[in-house]
């Protein structure tokens, strides 16, 4: 009779370290599928945030001076900026606190690097119905009736937007919040069912509401600090700093905002703004993110505690072609 045998503890023992080899080998490549899939995704969303980011900043910063001259402020040197008090001396800032808005470095008390940060604070009149930085509707020229009972046309409202960076919850966000003003006393605007220049939609009702009756009163400024501090343009931006470029005798100097010399009326013609951000996800356990950059020439470091993100520095300039020469104004 024929004997039957299974397996002998040996063939067991290779069985099983084959199936051990086959699932970290499984295992290793799950690894490495994920891996790929985060860099991925890091990338996509660096992509997104250089595309809306950048590319928004640079189409607002590129208004900066347009329409303004001594007719809507007292100094309109350095045309487009807004960098001193002196220049809004006209305006009513309703209650606003005006100094804290205007173009500077801030101090935040949980800023993001060993350099702190810079605000831009930039002016403009809309050349057409547009949305500013916070996705709220500005008219451009229109007809509308004075307080003298005049039909007239008149030009589009004044709009000042200030990009900052802002610590919401413990996340770094680079914002803007806009503010407009008018130059005439208005009673009544005549905007009602106008074909609105940046939408597919045919009409629109853009008379003012009762929430915004101060911008029908000529020089009052109405809505810095709304929407809890400004919209949020891009998120996880750890610092943002600014360098104007100065028009001086021998070419264009770039200065640091508190270095810019106000009683000398020197126009800025150029503005190079950096912001440093950083992917929402945290690295592997084995990757180090880079933490030391050069900004304008000035080394920048994440501060310690700091998560490890994949982190850019985005760089931008802006030729700023609605300035004035100084010869322009008296």
């Amino acid at each position: 009779m024929k004997q039957l045998s299974g397996f002998g503890l040996m063939e067991m023992m290779v069985a099983l370290l084959i199936g051990a080899l086959i699932v970290l080998m499984a295992g290793q490549v799950y690894v490495a599928s994920m891996k790929g899939v985060l860099s991925q995704e890091r990338t996509a969303d660096d992509i997104n945030r250089q595309i809306f980011a950048t590319d928004g900043l640079a189409a607002n910063l590129r208004l900066a001076g347009l329409g303004i001259d001594e007719s809507v402020l007292s100094y309109p040197l350095p045309s487009g900026i807004l960098i001193h008090q002196n220049q809004l001396s006209r305006q009513n800032n309703n209650g606003a606190n005006i100094a804290r808005y205007l173009t500077g470095r801030m101090h935040l008390p949980n800023d993001g690097t060993n350099l702190p940060s810079d605000q831009l604070t930039i002016i403009y009149r809309a050349p057409q119905d547009m949305w500013n930085c916070e996705g709220e509707m500005v008219l451009g020229p229109r007809r509308a009736r004075l307080k003298s009972g005049e039909m007239a046309w008149v030009d589009g409202q004044v709009v000042i937007e200030r990009y900052f960076i802002q610590n919401d919850d413990g996340v770094m966000n680079l914002r803007c919040d806009a503010a407009k003003f008018i130059t005439e006393n208005i009673v009544r605007d005549a905007t009602r069912d106008r074909r609105f220049a940046q939408s597919s939609t045919a009409f629109i009702n853009a008379i003012i509401d009762e929430s915004a009756k101060d911008t029908k009163n000529a020089n009052v400024i109405y809505g810095f600090g709304e929407q809890s501090q400004g919209q949020i343009m891009a998120h996880h931006v750890e610092g943002m700093w600014v360098r104007l470029g100065v028009q001086e005798g021998d070419g264009v100097r770039l200065v640091r905002p508190s270095d810019y010399d106000s009683a000398s009326l020197s126009p800025i013609v150029s503005l190079d703004v950096a912001w440093l951000s950083h992917s929402p996800l945290t690295l592997p356990s084995d990757e180090v993110g880079e933490r030391q950059f050069e900004v304008f020439g000035e080394a920048v470091a994440v501060r310690d505690g700091a998560g490890s993100h994949d982190r850019r520095l985005h760089q931008l300039t802006v030729q700023l072609r609605n300035i004035k020469a100084q010869g322009d104004v008296q």
